[in-house]
């Protein structure tokens, strides 16, 4: 089953397609958005084979979505649909590599033929890519791990018959070997130092890279001829690549404590700037007391705002990695959680209208995914107000607008939300949205209230569901912008 995605601001056109997908019978989900903000926020949560952009719609059009949706989803197959046709469009759609256009009012025939085509390209490259995949299987040695089972396997949350079945179905009958935690390599680069010495030769390796490190498993006997022939390529290492070596696994059940310790034998290696580090070659850091744990959050949080994305991440590791060394069960939990929110509490104090759900006291693999995605958004965030000091606040103001536009919002009362002096938010607002706050809301509450007649809302209850608190001037607005009374708009329009 496919997912299409359909992006019109009328919803006779988004029906009519949707209609013409189920008696086609084909293997489409259909997801339907009224505008291209709304699209765009639709393709990023749920991943859309084939999108269908409308040109002309309010706010972001189509070409505009097309090429978010297009940087974020390359895959995807993009079709526009116009009603009207000209060498400037079609210079438009190439460059933002869209597939096809459908000149609406779109003919059903044309519409069939179009999705068969499209459906039939999406076919040919799955069973491509599977071929692919199929192909590179390893070339016999490498497999790359899912974040969800790397974290599993990482915090022992998974049982050694469904991890024998796994690493079975990869070729990889071993159950011994060593956890490795690199930085400052390609993966392909820290694979290759891995199988370079001869005593790794005939090694089976598994991976899981992420922004600040490589995680590996290198499944064999001989495992510290293993890490005594890594130690050896790594002696001529460049300046920032690291290399730790945690205890060796005898068995599969073995596994989460050599990951634990080549992390704690990689943050060693960093420490010392030593280019290879075996867990319990150097001196053990000494356990961190509140005190200094607070200093830890502390520097945390600056590296943060500072966009230093690696070294965030890193010494969230090294938090992680001596809460789970020096603590066990429900204290373990609620340390990391304690970490968790006073980090997320610190960057939300300091980044404008960074919102982010508040953690919660789960699993280990749970809370350090929180707090490494976290880092990431806050880091993301960081950098984008370095290009555009107010770009993403006023993102937010006109997505909290979209959603709160029937509640009793003021200019004031926005500005204290986001922060930002009433009198040079509004400057701002009229920059970033290109008209007055007062008729930007007016033009989003009109539309809603149109939407709602179309549908046979009666005009007091569309104008209150639309924010219009006095019906009188609700028509006057409301003819302004279509020419006629409410009443008459929907006697016109009723679905």
């Amino acid at each position: 089953m496919y997912t299409l995605l359909i992006a019109d601001d009328e919803q006779l056109e988004r029906d009519a397609i949707e209609l013409v997908v189920n008696r086609g019978g084909f293997p489409l989900r259909c997801l339907k958005a009224k505008n291209g903000r709304e699209a765009l926020r639709m393709a990023r949560a749920e991943k859309p084979d084939i999108a269908f952009l409308d040109i002309r719609m309010p706010g972001m059009d189509g070409i505009q979505a097309a090429k978010h949706i297009r940087e974020e989803l390359p895959g995807c197959k993009i079709v526009f649909l116009t009603a009207w046709s000209s060498f400037d469009f079609a210079q438009e759609a190439i460059r933002v590599g869209a597939r096809d256009y459908l000149v609406k009012p779109a003919v059903n025939k044309d519409i069939c033929a179009l999705l068969e085509k499209l459906l039939a390209d999406l076919a040919a490259e799955e069973k491509k890519e599977q071929a692919r995949k199929r192909g590179n299987d390893l070339e016999a040695v490498v497999n790359l791990f899912s974040r969800e089972f790397f974290v599993l396997i990482k915090f022992a949350q998974v049982s050694e018959d469904a991890m024998s079945s796994y690493f079975r179905l990869q070729g990889i009958t071993a159950e011994q070997g060593l956890a490795l935690v690199c930085s400052g390599f390609t993966p392909k680069d820290a694979l290759a130092r891995c199988t370079k010495h001869h005593a790794c030769r005939q090694a089976r390796i598994c991976y899981f890279p992420t922004v600040d490190r490589i995680t590996l498993l290198v499944f064999c006997e001989n495992h510290k001829a293993a890490a005594d022939g890594i130690r050896q390529t790594c002696a001529l290492s460049a300046k920032g690549q690291f290399f730790g070596a945690g205890q060796p696994f005898l068995s599969l059940n073995g596994i989460a404590d050599s990951i634990r310790t080549a992390s704690l034998a990689y943050s060693d290696a960093v420490h010392y700037r030593l280019s290879f580090c075996r867990f319990g070659e150097t001196p053990r850091r000494p356990r961190a007391g509140a005190e200094v744990r607070a200093k830890q959050i502390q520097q945390m949080i600056r590296l943060t705002l500072d966009g230093m994305q690696e070294e965030a991440r890193r010494l969230a590791h090294e938090i992680v990695d001596a809460i789970t060394s020096f603590t066990s069960g429900d204290v373990r939990r609620q340390e990391l959680y304690d970490v968790t929110l006073l980090f997320s509490y610190g960057i939300q104090q300091n980044i404008p209208c960074f919102f982010r759900e508040a953690p919660q006291k789960s699993g280990l693999g749970m809370q350090e995914s929180y707090l490494m995605d976290y880092i990431d958004a806050a880091c993301a965030a960081v950098a984008m107000d370095r290009q555009d000091k107010y770009r993403r606040i006023f993102d937010f103001v006109r997505d909290y607008i979209a959603s709160a536009y029937a509640e009793n919002l003021s200019l004031d009362s926005l500005a204290n939300l986001v922060g930002i002096k009433p009198e040079y938010f509004g400057k701002l607002l009229r920059k970033y949205l290109g008209t007055s706050f007062a008729a930007y809301l007016t033009e989003i509450r009109v539309k809603n209230a149109a939407e709602l007649l179309a549908k046979g809302t009666g005009v007091k209850e569309a104008a209150g569901r639309s924010g219009f608190r006095d019906g009188n001037y609700f028509a006057r607005v409301f003819r302004r912008y279509h020419g006629c009374a409410p009443r008459d708009y929907r006697a016109g329009n009723t679905i």
